[in-house]
């Protein structure tokens, strides 16, 4: 029965040519029911959407059941399908063919066949991988008379499918796979079955897997299976390509008889490897790679998908036991190793390039969160609000790694101040306001690691001992990344840091003390984004390159982090210590916290999709170091209960102390601000050596040589140029300004100068009253779980303290 599709559906002179190129006569289409299709009704004949670059055009091959004579399926052969970039840089056309989504897979069956044969033992039946190569053969069976019956699947996997829906060990209704309900409409016992799949079945491991697979299928239906092998040589893919070559440069008896001698030379289907069944395992998954080349597979595990990196023990496992499940024996560990080699070739050469995130990604808009459930539920954020979607659902990929641990579901509402009750802070030059202004930093800062692929500041805790600097470290971090190993100890070099970071979303790093300038340089690198090549394990030049770009939490007694870069990239949160009377058990903060946890993370969520929302709005006068951060952070500020320009002063105040503790970390800075203070050292030009001889003659006149002889003071013009240089942005802010000059002028041959230029009155204040705005501002305080709007006069603050000063003194 013809399928007449569309009023204007007739075949085109150009499809007509296109077809006779593949040994498909115009009556043979017409029989098979082909026809044409514009874009709009091909894409609505494979349920999509037009648009988005993708054209739906092409030939519509109807699927007829030669019982009944009803079609019981479509597809869609495009005129152009996509072209995919592979890794080695060539393009690839994917997507030619098309189904209705969700739609089962079924037999094609080609014209002629009557229900009858289906039965009829005798008849062989030729199998193919598509439509067309089922059409060409029955040209041959027309012209030669032969009593055979070709059929087709779409696809070297087309004769599996999903069969059922059954609920699985939770409860949950999951797709159930195997060989598709059409393969019992034919009965195959002592039947002889020729299987003429595509040249490439002598390249891809893949297809030769499933080709192996459907063998082992009806050989379990009691067929006569046999393999009929397309030259090599020919040069073409498909049977119909091969018989259209030949029809046109010998003629179509050439071209059948072609045909008649795959057939007669076919052999029997030997028994599947373990190799070959391992990768028939493998048949359903998707491989892909991410933009490191690294072999990716999504596998559809009960009601969910789960991304793996082909290389890993996991999927190893995985593999073995699926051969296990079916075969009752586990397979050798060499069959695995090959199987995971070819999976993660095709992955690599064949499989198209998709991003794979930790935790969080985004795309089009919006801001994804793996939440980590067992229903492998993933966050939606939007301008518009938020959902939680399935994971099949979700528009990016996530991969999982050890010690991830969930989030809660969000509600609809949320409340971010049911946080400060958990944190004890102390706010800049005042221990006794409550600490907001370190709220909304703090605040700032989670809104900010939902935001991937920018910059992200480093959260740094400190304060004294009984400060629970480690406790609110890993309580921040609950509120974004979960994770069993919840701190990690200070790494011993780069590499170390990467490998912990591209496993996780935040790096969160315990009771440090002192951070080397290499490491401190590494923190920089990861929380704006940096890559560490190096060389692959048992490998003599190839390199493995580690990328990441991750929030960051440090805590540590003292000045731990003095360097300026890494400063410059930081929130500062000094905590008090906690009094006698206010302290708990942990058992009971946990538990408090975790009661309040969804509530707080609500919140947090609904800040992001505000941020989303505004962004674009935010005007800063003044872009800040880590601009990206400050942007975000502003257009988040009202939805988390605070004024607007809150946070542009809060950050400020914040910065102030970072310049304050990289001078007073300082031995140079301390001599040179002295110095300058006491005009011991006049503005203008110096020679290096002799201002570095200037400043160890004012320090050792004052407490012998005990400050000049601390590691951080440089022994060489050199070290005074290179610590100077790291100094300049902090002594800017205190008025103190030094150019580099280099070896010139009338004492070049002496040696590099410098020019210096303060002003007295400058030296001696904090940078602070020189950045803190003298406006009054709106900052919320705290009064038990609830938060307002109150003034807070940071004029006021300082004077405050300065009155407390004089008082004290």
């Amino acid at each position: 029965m013809a399928d007449t599709g569309r009023p204007d559906s007739a075949l085109t002179p150009a499809d007509l040519r296109k077809l006779a190129d593949g040994f498909i006569t115009p009556e043979l289409a017409a029989a098979a029911g082909l026809y044409r299709v514009d874009d709009e009704a091909g894409a609505e004949s494979v349920g999509q959407k037009r648009g988005g670059g993708r054209e739906f055009a092409g030939i519509i091959f109807p699927y007829t059941n030669p019982k009944t004579g009803i079609v019981c399926k479509r597809r869609l052969r495009r005129d152009q399908g996509e072209l995919i970039r592979q890794a080695d840089g060539s393009t690839k056309e994917e997507g030619k063919y098309l189904g209705f989504a969700g739609e089962p897979n079924r037999i094609y069956y080609a014209p002629a066949i009557l229900p009858a044969e289906l039965t009829n033992t005798s008849i062989p039946v030729l199998v193919h991988e598509g439509e067309k190569k089922a059409l060409a053969s029955a040209r041959c069976v027309q012209v030669s008379g032969e009593k055979v019956l070709p059929i087709a699947f779409p696809g070297v996997y087309g004769w599996r499918g999903r069969i059922a829906i059954e609920a699985n060990s939770k409860g949950r209704r999951t797709p159930v796979r195997g060989a598709i309900r059409d393969l019992d409409e034919i009965d195959w016992k002592r039947r002889k079955v020729y299987v003429l799949f595509d040249t490439n079945v002598h390249t891809n491991e893949k297809v030769r897997a499933a080709r192996q697979g459907l063998a082992d299928e009806l050989k379990s239906r009691g067929a006569q299976v046999y393999f009929a092998e397309m030259p090599v040589e020919c040069g073409v893919n498909g049977i119909d390509d091969l018989l259209g070559q030949i029809a046109s440069v010998d003629g179509v008896e050439i071209a059948v008889e072609t045909w008649k001698a795959l057939l007669r030379k076919a052999r029997p289907a030997a028994k599947q490897s373990q190799k070959d069944h391992l990768l028939g395992l493998a048949s359903e998954m998707e491989l892909f790679h991410n933009p490191d080349g690294d072999a990716f597979a999504r596998i559809m595990v009960e009601d969910h998908v789960e991304n793996h990196r082909i290389s890993t023990k996991a999927f190893r496992e995985y593999l073995a036991h699926q051969h296990y499940k079916q075969e009752g024996s586990a397979p050798g560990s060499q069959a695995v190793q090959d199987a995971v080699s070819a999976l993660a070739g095709q992955a690599r050469h064949e499989g198209h390039e998709c991003r794979v995130d930790v935790r969080i990604a985004h795309h089009d808009g919006n801001i994804y969160v793996d939440l980590c459930n067992s229903r492998w539920e993933i966050l939606e954020i939007a301008p518009s609000g938020h959902r939680v979607i399935h994971s099949a659902d979700a528009p990016v990929r996530f991969r999982r790694t050890k010690g991830m641990l969930p989030l809660p579901t969000p509600a609809e509402s949320g409340n971010v101040a049911a946080l400060r009750p958990f944190l004890n802070l102390c706010d800049v030059g005042d221990e006794n306001d409550g600490g907001d202004v370190l709220f909304l930093l703090i605040l700032s800062w989670l809104v900010a690691t939902f935001r991937p692929d920018y910059p992200f500041p480093v959260l740094i805790f400190t304060g004294p001992p009984g400060t629970a600097k480690s406790t609110t470290a890993a309580l921040i971090r609950q509120l974004v990344d979960p994770n069993v190993a919840v701190h990690r100890s200070a790494p011993r070099n780069e590499e170390d840091l990467m490998i912990s970071a591209v496993n996780s979303w935040v790096s969160s790093f315990d009771n440090l003390s002192d951070i080397s300038p290499y490491i401190s340089d590494a923190l920089c690198k990861l929380a704006t984004g940096g890559s560490l090549g190096k060389r692959k394990l048992y490998e003599d030049d190839e390199e493995v390159i580690l990328t990441a770009e991750r929030p960051i939490i440090l805590n540590g007694i003292g000045a731990f982090a003095s360097r300026t870069d890494l400063l410059d990239r930081s929130i500062l949160v000094n905590l008090k210590p906690i009094e006698k009377t206010h302290r708990i058990t942990e058992r009971q903060f946990w538990k408090d916290f975790e009661n309040k946890r969804q509530e707080i993370f609500t919140g947090l969520v609904i800040a992001v999709s505000s941020a989303l929302k505004n962004v674009e709005k935010v005007a800063l006068t003044e872009a800040p170091r880590m601009a990206d951060f400050a942007e975000w952070a502003t257009a988040a500020e009202e939805s988390l209960g605070f004024g607007a320009g809150s946070f542009a002063r809060a950050f400020y105040a914040n910065r102030d102390e970072s310049h304050a503790l990289v001078l007073e970390s300082s031995t140079t800075a301390e001599i040179l601000m002295e110095c300058c203070d006491a005009g011991k050292i006049s503005p203008g030009v110096h020679l290096l050596k002799e201002f570095l001889a200037d400043l160890r003659r004012y320090a050792d006149a004052d407490a012998g040589n005990l400050r000049t002889s601390r590691k951080d003071f440089p022994k060489s013009s050199k070290g005074l140029r290179g610590e100077l240089q790291r100094l300049d942005p902090n002594l800017r802010e205190l008025g103190i300004k030094i150019d580099f000059l280099g070896k010139s002028g009338p004492d070049a041959r002496k040696g590099a100068s410098i020019n210096l230029e303060y002003k007295r009155s400058q030296t001696s204040q904090t940078s602070q009253s020189s950045q803190m705005p003298s406006n009054v501002v709106n900052m919320p305080t705290a009064s038990g779980d609830v938060y307002g709007d109150v003034p807070f006069d940071v004029d006021e603050m300082i004077d405050r303290e300065e009155r407390a000063a004089i008082q004290g003194h």
